[in-house]
């Protein structure tokens, strides 16, 4: 196998970006780029130059169709919880299967390249419940998704390192797909409610959001698409990431490694 370029990953997450855009325009299903992707639009107009994947997210009514109907092909596969095997995010990734992805720090299994699928949800409006259901996803990030002995984990003191390790631990005696349902019931409404989040995300009660800022999404153009973001865009940036188009300083490191599977 050889090793792929960023700028190769990236032509390649475009790709799949098409492929789930293609699919959901001829069904009817909404989605947006979030996260990282949306900033990457507003900032860029494509991806953050440092950034190897692209961040979607769909109504949880939208991600559920989209996930019983999508058909794996020879290029294109769907990983998801309870059905693909080493697989644990409890959302779905589009991954290219004629490329290896390795993340060291993730003990969840990738078949390639890909791009994140996450569900948003209403949630209640109890602040309590909202940080309890954190709690109960970094156990499950923890016992299930994590390397505990990554980089990231090192500089924290030895006790808490201790007490993480037999908390996962604990935690990775259940079922991962009942685990991740307990998370998500406990704050996500089958109704309509004035707030949505991405439960899954990175930022935690930051992605709590006014359910009406992702409204029908506002076009921006990514690359050589064109593709919805979160109608009040601004708002939902600012509320991710405060300062939104000053760049850090230190951009971050990517997830991992891509390799082009030879055939």
């Amino acid at each position: 196998m050889q090793e792929i370029t960023l700028e190769e990953i990236q032509k390649t997450c475009l790709e799949l970006l098409k492929e789930l855009d293609a699919f959901c325009s001829a069904r009817g299903l909404q989605y947006f780029l979030i996260g990282g992707s949306a900033l990457g639009a507003v900032r860029h107009g494509g991806f953050i130059p440092w950034d190897d994947d692209v961040d979607v997210g769909m109504p949880r009514e939208d991600y559920e169709s989209f996930c019983r109907s999508y058909a794996d092909g020879d290029t294109f596969k769907l990983s998801l919880l309870g059905k693909t095997e080493g697989y644990f995010n409890p959302f779905a990734k589009l991954c290219d299967a004629r490329t290896k992805y390795e993340e060291p720090t993730s003990r969840s299994v990738s078949q390639g390249v890909f791009i994140d699928v996450f569900p948003i949800d209403y949630v209640c409006e109890s602040q309590t419940a909202i940080k309890r259901a954190m709690v109960r996803k970094r156990l499950y990030n923890y016992a299930f998704t994590t390397r505990l002995d990554a980089q990231k984990y090192r500089s924290e003191p030895i006790s808490k390192r201790i007490l993480r390790k037999a908390m996962s631990k604990a935690y990775a005696m259940r079922d991962p797909v009942a685990a991740s349902e307990a998370v998500v019931s406990g704050i996500a409404s089958s109704k309509p409610t004035s707030r949505a989040m991405n439960i899954w995300g990175a930022w935690n009660e930051r992605e709590v959001m006014n359910a009406e800022w992702f409204g029908e999404g506002t076009t921006f153009r990514f690359e050589d698409m064109d593709c919805p973001i979160p109608s009040e865009w601004d708002k939902y940036l600012s509320r991710l990431y405060g300062d939104y188009m000053s760049p850090p300083k230190s951009p971050p490191h990517s997830h991992g490694h891509a390799f082009r599977i030879e055939d």
